[in-house]
């Protein structure tokens, strides 16, 4: 039984461990060992829990299993597999793990375009996770374990299916522990040659920040519904070194202003950086919003591990011949990503912005949109109130301005005629 094997691995469980993973039905008990184990790592620390796995309806989930289950079903580890897979992959890619679980992809896509039976499938996500898992849940892809995971009409299948994983590259035996285990394909170590790229890269191109992060205009809403004109401002992030000349290389081009972050990065103190923005707003245009970046550190060390990826994927050719190092380089793209534009959101919304004299605070992105409008009524309290697009855009169309010209002849040849 699993138990056995358990206390045999390890001789400090309990001796009541059968009945706990009695218990468990309808979570096979190899299943239970390993679901303990998935919950403890950091892609799933503060993200998932046992009670959130078990009540979850995620794609390949605990209850989607037990609304199509039979009677006689267990969850197997194939089945936490594809939950991990469906769920939870970049995380997990993006985590300390990451480089095993691509090692794990990689094996089940061989076998995948190989394997003769569904069998063999099944059997390579459960060494996968037995082999991802092994130091937390006490268990090891061993042949007593494999052979309580298969029917009992494949078992004679075992020994040929595994035969065929090593035969194939995709699986090794581990003599000392008695156990298979996903081939160590990639030897490609990403964290020393992001270490490496990270000396080799000395400054940061905030330039690029805006476009990385994704960062969207700030539209004037209310504005545009009070007074039918559609304004908006452009976003950017500068350093405190180039803001005079990102003022004076701003270019409307349909925009009413330009919000520009401000990060300092030349270790400008708080105190200065407060004191050139008041002074750079009250000599600035109307067109110019000026905030200081709070979590400048974070963006600035996120902006730095990106491009030091970006080095790694133009400057280490051994990636071209290894898909497992470069699907591990291109989650931890998206992970920094991610976060990248997740704190440049953050620091947009919440820090202070001068604008001429004045100084307003914003606590998050609709606090942004409502200065974006209190700011559209300031810089045009005259702004006529038309309710058409076809009428109030920039470039109206050649049959809108017809239209108008026809319209404001009648109102001229007419005009006692009451709203014409």
């Amino acid at each position: 039984t699993v138990g056995d094997l358990l206390r045999q691995y390890r001789p400090d469980a309990s001796r009541e461990v059968e009945s706990y993973l009695r218990k468990c039905w309808p979570l096979h008990p190899v299943t239970a060992c390993l679901l303990a184990a998935t919950s403890r790592r950091r892609f799933g620390q503060n993200q998932r829990s046992l009670f959130g796995f078990l009540n979850s309806h995620e794609p390949a989930g605990f209850q989607d299993f037990l609304a199509s289950a039979a009677p006689d079903d267990l969850f197997t580890p194939d089945r936490l597999f594809d939950y991990l897979k469906a769920n939870l992959e970049p995380a997990i890619l993006a985590s300390p793990d990451g480089h095993r679980w691509s090692l794990a992809l990689e094996s089940l896509e061989r076998v995948e375009k190989r394997a003769p039976t569904q069998e063999h499938v099944i059997l390579i996500k459960c060494i996968a996770m037995l082999d991802l898992f092994r130091e937390r849940s006490g268990l090891f892809a061993s042949v007593e374990v494999l052979r309580s995971l298969v029917p009992k009409s494949a078992r004679k299948q075992l020994a040929t299916i595994l035969q065929d994983f090593v035969s194939w590259s995709v699986v090794s035996y581990r003599a000392h522990l008695s156990a298979y285990s996903v081939f160590a394909g990639s030897d490609f170590d990403v964290q020393a040659a992001l270490d490496d790229a990270l000396t080799k890269i000395s400054t940061v191109n905030l330039t690029e920040v805006r476009s990385l992060s994704n960062l969207r205009p700030i539209v004037a809403k209310r504005h545009y519904h009070e007074t039918g004109a559609l304004r908006w401002f452009n976003v950017d992030v500068v350093a405190l070194s180039d803001l005079q000349r990102s003022i004076a290389a701003f270019k409307p081009n349909g925009a009413m202003g330009q919000f520009l972050l401000v990060v300092p990065t030349e270790g400008e103190s708080p105190k200065v950086m407060t004191g050139v923005l008041v002074a750079t707003a009250a000599t600035a245009s109307a067109a110019i919003v000026l905030g200081s970046c709070n979590s400048a550190p974070r963006i600035l060390e996120l902006a730095h591990e990106l491009m030091a990826i970006d080095y790694i994927r133009k400057h280490r050719g051994e990636l071209a011949g290894d898909p497992v190092a470069r699907r591990e380089v291109d989650a931890r793209a998206a992970a920094v990503l991610a976060a990248l534009e997740s704190e440049v959101r953050s620091a947009f919304g919440s820090t202070t912005w001068h604008w001429r004299e004045h100084h307003f605070d914003s606590y998050g992105m609709g606090d942004l949109a409502r200065l974006g409008s209190d700011l559209a009524d300031r810089i045009y309290p005259e702004s006529p109130r038309i309710h058409n697009e076809l009428l109030n855009r920039t470039s109206p169309s050649s049959n809108a301005i017809a239209a108008q010209k026809a319209l404001l002849k009648s109102i001229v040849a007419h005009p006692r005629v009451s709203r014409l």
